[in-house]
């Protein structure tokens, strides 16, 4: 988080006429972020800050700017867009005027895609790339489609004249995950919603009284109405009552049904209530059969509830909530010194009690609270320095623990197989049992990991330029009596995949892709790279792992000869599974499909 300065002014954290500031902070390692209305952001990551610390120089592109103009398909001039540019930093954005044009400040000299927003966020351009400084850019966002259809009760076949109807997927810009809900009333149940991007659509539709449904058989093209997309829901449950603690009442408990119970039909999201000032709390729309409903607050144990519900039925559901013991303790390093901003978590049987974000204060001291009898593990984590752990740790506890962290050891290394404006760009990790460490690459390539422990190290280098993101292939290292050999990565070294995901056509943005080797049998022919009849598998082929850039488009670095198992993941869940063989670099494009299942 941004830091005070030396000298407090208002504006304390802007530079002066000699481009110089001076701000006021702890000694240790901190991240330098500097950016500006007409500067492109810089950040310069794991910077060692102490009182012998040289000035640090930051070199930024300033001025420069790309202009263009936001229209329909037909060239009619689209007001009010939004237009946005993704740096490693923050992203860009400009806002079209009434005639369509635009002007965006503060990028970096080079390749960068645009990508152009409706007002309401719902309809997209195609991104596009260019160089900036760039002008006479043309971005086209599609006209919409329309779907209509008709909401009614599986049961009586009546329509539900109330309710409220999303498309999570509609918006495409980056960070942004609002479901844009339309509330409607209907006496016909009918439902219209416009501005729907071309390609396949999910929709989801949440009613009082009723378990939440959805459709994801949609698929419409741009300008052009879709009629009949009926939805039918099932009546659901409520189940209400009252959270206490020592029987006085506990506002603010997250209350929701067991995610791992719940029917497959409603959104990422689970639906779930607080309890308010009296403790009170209710749940609409629970699906018949045995259902398992959690309770969970900072400070208090969490606690689960079996409870059996019937379809139009009333459920009353009290808990009372234990708050359990608290774990005091404090880190330090070697030398006894208490250790700022360490974040700590205890677990047993693989839960963390990290809810609450037990941070370490400026002696080192934590308290983490909530727990219930028991045995835990305890880890203390901060960027730079080798994770601490003290297993079977006893709660209640007889007395304060305390945790040493390691410096740990260095590793340096080497970017290579880029263009030395793309150096900077890279950021660098390495991650060893429970420790990680990030930095990037400085003008020549060259890069220091510090605080890793002994063992085997993953080393991977990221680059984000453009708006495309790509990494190169990682190596693996053996750190010894805290001595790590030197490491060189190298974006042209392996097989490199490319290509695009889309789904229903429309490119899929801001996932990832991961290939896993598949082990234990001979490779089968090659997909590209001529006629090939048998590749042995190498057994040190390493997981690689993209992200999927705002296009849709991926590169996958470091791929070794073999058979590969693919899978697209999207908000941390995994949403589609293929095959792919190694053979040579490539291109392999997925379009995500599937088959429709219906029932009763």
């Amino acid at each position: 988080s941004p830091v005070g300065c030396a000298d407090p002014r208002p504006d304390c954290r802007r530079t002066g006429a000699d481009g110089l500031v001076a701000v006021r902070t702890s000694e240790g390692r901190h991240d330098v972020m500097v950016t500006g209305d007409d500067v492109a952001p810089v950040r310069l990551q794991n910077q060692m800050l102490n009182s012998r610390s040289a000035t640090i120089v930051v070199t930024v592109d300033r001025g420069i700017e790309i202009s263009g103009r936001v229209v329909r398909p037909d060239g009619t001039p689209v007001p009010d867009a939004i237009v946005d540019a993704p740096t490693p930093v923050m992203q860009r954005t400009a806002e079209t005027a009434a005639n369509g044009t635009f002007t965006m400040a503060g990028i970096a000299a080079g390749i960068t895609v645009l990508t152009a927003h409706s007002t309401d966020g719902d309809l997209s351009s195609p991104p596009v790339t260019v160089t900036a400084p760039a002008k006479n850019v043309t971005l086209t966002i599609p006209r919409g489609a329309r779907i209509e259809g008709r909401i009614s009760d599986r049961a009586t076949q009546q329509p539900v004249t109330d309710f409220a109807i999303s498309l999570p997927s509609r918006n495409q810009r980056q960070f942004q995950f609002a479901s844009n809900e339309k509330t409607i009333h209907a006496d016909d149940g009918h439902y219209a919603i416009d501005n729907v991007p071309p390609g396949a659509v999910d929709l989801y539709v949440r009613a009082a009284g009723y378990v939440r449904g959805s459709r994801g058989d949609v698929v419409v093209e741009d300008g052009k109405t879709v009629t009949g997309i009926d939805i039918q829901l099932d009546r659901g449950a409520t189940v209400s009552g009252r959270v206490t603690a020592a029987g006085a009442p506990v506002a603010g408990v997250d209350v929701r049904q067991d995610s791992q119970r719940m029917p497959q039909i409603s959104p990422p999201t689970s639906a779930g209530a607080n309890t308010d000032a009296d403790g009170f709390y209710k749940l609409d729309g629970v699906a018949e059969g045995d259902r398992l409903i959690q309770f969970n607050k900072a400070g208090f144990i969490s606690a689960q509830k079996p409870v059996e519900v019937k379809a139009g039925g009333d459920v009353r559901l009290d808990v009372e909530l234990d708050p359990g013991h608290e774990l005091r303790g404090r880190v330090v390093d070697r030398s006894g010194r208490g250790v700022a901003g360490v974040y700590v978590d205890a677990s047993t049987g693989g839960m963390r009690r990290n809810t609450n974000m037990n941070v370490t204060d400026g002696d080192g001291a934590f308290t983490v609270a909530g727990l219930s009898d028991g045995k835990y593990q305890v880890t203390a984590r901060k960027e730079g320095m080798v994770t601490a752990e003290a297993s079977d740790v006893d709660v209640p506890q007889a007395q304060p623990i305390t945790l040493t962290l390691d410096a740990g050891a260095t590793i340096t290394g080497r970017v290579s197989g880029l263009p030395p404006d793309q150096l900077t760009q890279v950021s660098v990790t390495g991650s060893g049992g429970m420790s990680r460490s990030q930095t990037n690459a400085d003008a020549s390539g060259n890069f220091t990991l510090n605080g890793l422990p002994d063992g085997r190290v993953r080393v991977e280098a990221f680059l984000f330029s453009g708006g495309r993101r790509r990494m190169a292939p990682a190596k693996t290292v053996v750190i010894e009596n805290g001595v790590a050999p030197a490491v060189e990565l190298n974006f042209e070294e392996g097989i490199n995949v490319s290509g695009r995901v889309t789904k229903g056509g429309a490119p899929l943005p801001y996932g990832s892709i991961s290939f896993m080797p598949v082990v234990g049998r001979p490779a089968k022919p090659g997909v590209s790279g001529g006629s090939v009849t048998s590749i042995p598998s190498d057994p040190a082929r390493q997981f690689v792992n993209a992200v999927i850039s705002s296009d849709g488009t991926y590169t996958a670095a470091g791929l070794s000869i073999g058979d590969y198992t693919v899978r697209v993941n999207t908000s941390g869940m995994s949403m589609y599974q293929t095959r792919y063989t190694a053979v040579a670099s490539g291109t392999f494009d997925i379009d995500i499909h599937g088959a429709t299942l219906r029932g009763r």
